[in-house]
């Protein structure tokens, strides 16, 4: 939930190749279930409130939360919703900025949402099959509005929450990201962006979604159990 990366694919004929890992910083004793399918969805699931913070569907899309939008947010005792079931709800519905544009957020805690979304495109001659692109978004929400970023799904970008970590912090951890020659995972797990435990917050576990041309996996390393759970959710050819 807390610092999480998107890697495309470096090879230019590998168009629906890339990587989202997401470190989740949280109490090591608030319980979660390991990632499984359901409904073609595959997904760990947050005990305490229902939702999740990564999703990975059957039909292409993959979606990742960070709690806090641009900065640190005053929190209030009771929410409308679990932001967490939001994901599950994106990952079902048919198009991402229709999703964004339409959904009410009315009470819901400010959040950061990752989606990585592969579409169909017109091969541009006539009876030329379609082809499949992927498109990258960043939707933020503060309370009060809506902020819809369409990226370019063909650079990597990094994200560090604005609830845990100051300005100086996210900047220099973007840096890091940018100059990272190694690999992903092993940026995830260097001793600059794993938390440490700070009043009473660690980083719990590292999430790994891998796609390549047809096929994708999650791969969920639990820090808190020392155990690594891997689940295939294969995307549906459309």
């Amino acid at each position: 939930m807390c610092t999480v990366s998107y890697t495309p694919s470096s090879i230019s004929d590998s168009p629906l190749c890339f990587t989202l890992v997401s470190n989740r910083d949280e109490s090591p004793l608030r319980k979660t279930i390991a990632p499984s399918e359901s409904n073609g969805i595959v997904f760990p699931q947050d005990e305490e409130a229902g939702g999740t913070w990564i999703a990975a569907a059957a039909n292409g899309r993959v979606c990742c939360l960070l709690n806090g939008a641009f900065v640190k947010h005053d929190r209030f005792p009771n929410y409308s919703r679990s932001r967490g079931r939001l994901i599950l709800e994106l990952c079902e519905f048919e198009n991402v900025e229709s999703f964004f544009r339409e959904v009410n957020l009315e009470g819901v805690e400010p959040f950061t949402l990752i989606v990585v979304d592969s579409l169909s495109v017109d091969g541009g001659n006539e009876g030329e099959a379609k082809a499949k692109e992927l498109s990258l978004w960043e939707f933020r929400w503060d309370y009060k509005s809506k902020h819809i970023i369409k990226l370019d799904a063909y650079k990597k970008k990094v994200w560090a929450s604005s609830t845990l970590y100051s300005p100086e912090i996210q900047l220099a951890r973007v840096m890091l990201f940018e100059g990272w020659k190694g690999d992903v995972l092993d940026f995830h797990k260097s001793n600059d962006v794993i938390l440490s435990p700070t009043n009473g917050v660690s980083t719990v576990s590292i999430t790994q979604v891998v796609s390549t041309e047809n096929e994708m996996e999650m791969i969920y390393n639990d820090l808190v159990k020392n155990e690594v759970i891997t689940v295939p959710c294969t995307p549906v050819l459309q």
